[in-house]
């Protein structure tokens, strides 16, 4: 069964460590906030270091560690640790602003090991 992970990066990798995956297969999701710089408008991460990637504990795990950019997933202990969207995010499509949640105010992943 598939669920979502929290992947931590190395810093500015985020976009790349997505498209990677991307290309491999996975569905990710990065979620990103515009930062006014200089007068123009950027996309920018808004975990700093961090993405979610769906994917099968069994096996699709262990196809992510070679991937450039990534340290590691996100775990407790041995055990990567599962970020459900319940009160978390609500995926949009990479590119846009995607914070949003049915309470309309700001809630993170919720995390917990997985069962």
């Amino acid at each position: 069964m598939k669920h979502w992970y929290a992947l931590y990066t190395k810093p500015h990798k985020e976009q790349r460590v997505c498209s990677s995956l991307e290309s491999k297969g996975f569905e990710t999701y990065l979620p990103t906030v515009k930062i006014r710089k200089n007068g123009n408008y950027k996309l920018r991460p808004f975990f700093s270091c961090y993405l979610f990637v769906r994917a099968d504990h069994s096996n699709g795990l262990f196809s992510l560690r070679w991937t450039p950019g990534l340290r590691r997933v996100v775990s407790s202990g041995d055990q990567p640790v599962v970020a459900h969207t319940r009160v978390g995010f609500q995926y949009a499509p990479m590119g846009e602003t995607s914070l949003h949640s049915s309470s309309s105010t700001l809630a993170n992943p919720l995390l917990s090991r997985p069962a």
